[in-house]
């Protein structure tokens, strides 16, 4: 299965080429995932691929995703890590429970997060400005991938203002390919905001190689 969206973080026009994301090494995004199918077969031929053209028809309502035993936090000093295109940092919060509309459990411990810009996933055949990533693993099993919460960013649809945990992460810092500190990611802060109460879900992929399937998405309307 063909990827057809570049993942990059750049409010500028510089296009990414290669990425490192969750559970794959640097991949290649010169062809937009054209290639990937010929080292890693799901991504061409899986069943359950992500991204995928979201609907507004098509979100839950009930029940309310819900993080019991939130473990999320601000962290008062972190090291991103970034690129000329990229940011990334990784997380070490404690365990919590999502529960998912078809009424299963499952405990899972997020890893890290990092950004798609423009959004990977499109919302009746529109996509977003910009894509925030959440990869969790299962808290049994901490190098099983099993679930991504993705929230949207968009100028036009969210308002065209500072926000403030993008604010955090120093976006517009000059220093590249290196650990940029920041004193405040308000991670906690973001999610603690967020609308869990209209969302879809699904069972999908990594969306990038080895483009792993199973994996639970929940992406915020």
């Amino acid at each position: 299965m063909q990827k057809t969206y570049l993942a990059l973080i750049s409010f500028g026009c510089i296009a990414q080429e290669f990425v490192q994301a969750a559970g794959s090494a640097v991949v290649d995004y010169k062809t937009n995932g054209a290639n990937w199918g010929d080292d890693y077969p799901l991504c061409k031929y899986g069943k359950e691929q992500t991204p995928i053209n979201l609907t507004t028809r098509g979100y839950s309502t009930s029940p309310n995703m819900q993080l019991n035993g939130y473990a999320y936090q601000n962290m008062p000093r972190a090291n991103v890590t970034r690129s000329a295109n990229s940011i990334n940092l990784n997380l070490s919060a404690g365990e919590f429970e999502i529960a998912f509309p078809d009424g299963s459990k499952s405990l899972f411990s997020p890893l890290q997060f990092h950004f798609h810009a423009p959004s990977e996933h499109s919302v009746d055949g529109k996509l977003y400005d910009l894509e925030l990533h959440i990869v969790h693993t299962y808290k049994d099993s901490p190098t099983s991938l099993g679930a991504v919460i993705g929230i949207f960013f968009d100028r036009e649809k969210g308002g065209n203002y500072a926000n403030p945990f993008l604010d955090s992460l120093a976006f517009g810092s000059t220093v590249l390919d290196t650990a940029v500190p920041v004193t405040n990611v308000n991670l906690a802060n973001l999610l603690s905001s967020a609308d869990f109460s209209r969302y879809w879900s699904y069972k999908g992929s990594l969306t990038t190689p080895p483009c792993t399937e199973g994996i639970k998405w929940s992406v915020l309307e």
